[in-house]
């Protein structure tokens, strides 16, 4: 089995480590940015000293045309006092004059030559000509005490503030994910208790979206699930009564007959076999009907003429509906339809069937089209005499549902349910309507 992590913990999680990438980051940008700055500032510091110095020296020269000890004190008067040493040579590579930030001094402090040691930088004037040569050192930013104090507490600022920053985030993640850890875990052991059965679980919604959603679809997911082995209850007592009769009269006939207490007679034989082909009606009912429900059903559909099979039904059905006394009306009407030949006609099969069944004798039962101006079927209506009770109109495309209580009258209950399926398989639509009068009406678009 595989290790799981709540949903609380993984987004407490998930903030913690943003906010160390977060907080990794900001101080990887501090520090180089930091650094770039620095070496940007000092780059133009350099700059500027090194363009004083060269603009003095050319300056000196033009006038006196040439470098001396006397006159470099006072031309390099005034320079930044920040850099940590400054010396100048003629052009004959000798130092003439030397400034350290301690003091200046002249002549020999460097020696009398150019050291190698230094970075010389030579200054040439207007015509390419060398007239002298300087070295000088400026420190950067970090080298300079003060400001390598006042970098160190802000480092030292910025790893408190971010430790701290740390340690809130994480106590206000905590505190915040805290009542979502509670609300899986509620939701985590409702979710649970329906496994296990019960059906009485009371999710209340929550301020949280997802947590609401997944509410609301708990209590409705446990309201179906109640309703749906309720149904699947009374279903198999329904199945287990409808197969109970005529197996009951097949057991005690065939038994009288064995006992020779009844004779086995034309009578007795078709008495036996009209109980057998209810039985396999039942059967083959429940058969279509668990075949059109299953997962993944496609009907195979092809262009059929509603007209035609209505014709050949009302010539089938016109004997049963005159030992009753009911005329069946059609006004004919030309309709072409996309269905499945087979599920059309046993569709059709059920709802006048049904009708003639369930209809006021004397009567009438209509059967109407409508198509639109391609002649494709938009709806068929079958009207009969009669009403329905209110109350089970809801349940009237349910499996083995019948409006009698007594269950008195013939048929396995399954026709609509079969009629219903028909229509779902097919993307039609069929209601049935009932006020004095009952419709069965099925939409086709």
């Amino acid at each position: 089995m595989k290790r799981t992590i709540s949903l609380a913990n993984l987004n407490l999680f998930l903030v913690m480590l943003s906010l160390v990438l977060f907080i990794g980051l900001l101080s990887v940008f501090l520090y180089f940015g930091l650094e770039a700055t620095q070496q940007s500032w000092y780059q133009e510091q350099l700059t500027a000293l090194q363009t004083d110095v060269h603009d003095r020296l050319v300056k000196l020269v033009e006038t006196d045309g040439t470098v001396t000890e006397q006159a470099l004190p006072a031309v390099m008067e005034g320079l930044d006092p920040g850099m940590t040493y400054l010396v100048v040579a003629d052009q004959n590579q000798k130092v003439v004059y030397s400034y350290r930030s301690q003091g200046r001094a002249r002549g020999m402090m460097f020696g009398g030559g150019m050291q190698d040691n230094l970075n010389w930088v030579p200054v040439q004037n207007a015509s390419g000509t060398t007239i002298a040569y300087y070295a000088l050192h400026l420190p950067s930013f970090s080298e300079i005490e003060a400001n390598a104090l006042l970098l160190a507490a802000a480092k030292r600022v910025l790893v408190i503030a971010l430790l701290i920053a740390l340690v809130i985030a994480f106590v206000i993640a905590f505190l915040f994910f805290l009542p979502m850890k509670r609300r899986s875990e509620q939701l985590s052991e409702a979710l649970n208790k329906m496994a296990e059965g019960e059906r009485n679980i009371s999710l209340n919604e929550s301020r949280v979206t997802e947590f609401a959603t997944i509410a609301k679809a708990s209590n409705v997911l446990q309201h179906n699930l109640d309703k749906e082995e309720k149904l699947r209850r009374q279903w198999a007592a329904d199945v287990a009564h409808d197969l109970r009769s005529p197996v009951a009269v097949l057991k005690g006939q065939l038994e009288a007959v064995a006992d020779k207490v009844l004779p086995l007679d034309d009578k007795r034989i078709e008495l036996l076999h009209n109980e057998t082909e209810k039985l396999a009606n039942l059967i083959n009912s429940l058969a279509l009907l668990t075949h059109l429900e299953s997962p993944g059903y496609k009907v195979n559909t092809e262009m059929i003429s509603v007209d035609k099979e209505i014709q050949t039904l009302l010539a089938r059905f016109e004997a049963e509906a005159s030992k009753r006394n009911i005329t069946l009306q059609y006004d004919q009407k030309e309709a072409m339809v996309f269905a499945d030949s087979q599920l059309f006609t046993r569709a059709l099969d059920n709802l006048l069937s049904n009708a003639i069944r369930y209809a006021v004798a004397p009567s009438e039962i209509k059967i109407s089209i409508t198509t639109d101006t391609n002649q494709q079927a938009q709806t068929l209506v079958i009207e009969n005499e009669g009403s329905i009770d209110p109350e089970f109109l809801p349940r009237i495309f349910d499996r083995l549902s019948r409006a009698e209580s007594s269950r008195t009258t013939e048929g396995s209950g399954l026709g609509l349910a079969i009629v219903g399926a028909i229509a779902t398989a097919h993307g039609w639509d069929v209601k049935v309507e009932s006020d004095t009068k009952t419709r069965s009406i099925i939409h086709f678009t």
